[in-house]
């Protein structure tokens, strides 16, 4: 069987069997109300001030983690979370992870601010195509349940899906926490749920294959202040974002 039918077959069958419990339970009704919240969800990619900068020049390049460090631009600490990406991501991905870009599905423009202050909201005609999702951080499932044996991936098919059926992953991922009582202001959180740092995140994580430049995006919130830049320059930021048409913050 294709591997794409395969992992749209897996989900459905473990979405219909959420729905199944949710009958059950008598929480249907609020189980719906969710999916339909998470039909309306969109990426954010959470980037620092200093990256913003440097991608506002109208040429600049969204350039991927192993772009920049075998450019020489960043230097890796050589620490745990170092080490657990890139064996993720050459489990998972295999040659294509260096043209992936990562981004946190989100809701309402929320960001995961332990990546970094600038919350990035790609334009969905440019990636809705390209992207993919997997019902977790690929680092942390691998931290959290080592690498699978035999050469197994680290996500089954059913933990996985395309951009039209991110909602369905949601529901399939979250149906567990939603109950009759469930009200709508907790929806946001089922979908993303920022931690104390990276490790304590949890979120539906999207994977961009290809280029992205400053144009790919529709929103990018700054900062009002910072420690390492003049307001002055933070400011002269939003009105080139605005030149851009590019909606932001500040």
């Amino acid at each position: 069987m294709d591997q794409a039918l395969e992992g749209k077959n897996g989900l459905q069958l473990r979405y219909a069997a959420a729905l199944a419990n949710s009958i059950k339970d008598g929480s249907e009704h609020r189980l719906k109300a969710f999916e339909a919240y998470a039909g309306t969800s969109h990426l954010t990619m959470n980037r620092s001030l200093a990256f913003a900068l440097e991608l506002a020049d109208e040429k600049g390049v969204y350039s991927t983690f192993y772009q920049r460090r075998d450019a020489g631009l960043i230097l890796p600490d050589g620490g745990e979370w170092d080490r657990l990406r890139e064996a993720a991501d050459s489990r998972f991905f295999g040659s294509k992870k260096e043209e992936i870009r990562f981004a946190a599905l989100s809701t309402e423009g929320r960001g995961l601010t332990s990546y970094g202050e600038c919350t990035f909201i790609p334009a969905e005609r440019f990636v809705s195509h390209r992207t993919s999702f997997s019902e977790e951080n690929t680092a942390h499932r691998l931290k959290t349940r080592g690498l699978p044996p035999g050469g197994q991936p680290l996500f089954q098919p059913n933990e996985l899906a395309d951009w039209n059926n991110r909602a369905q992953l949601s529901v399939s991922k979250s149906a567990h926490q939603v109950t009759p009582a469930t009200p709508d202001a907790d929806f946001p959180q089922l979908i993303l749920k920022p931690g104390a740092n990276t490790d304590q995140d949890e979120f539906v994580e999207g994977h961009i294959y290809g280029p992205m430049t400053i144009h790919s995006f529709r929103s990018i919130s700054v900062p009002v202040s910072s420690s390492r830049f003049k307001k002055s320059v933070i400011k002269g930021l939003a009105e080139k974002l605005r030149k851009l048409s590019i909606t932001t913050s500040a």
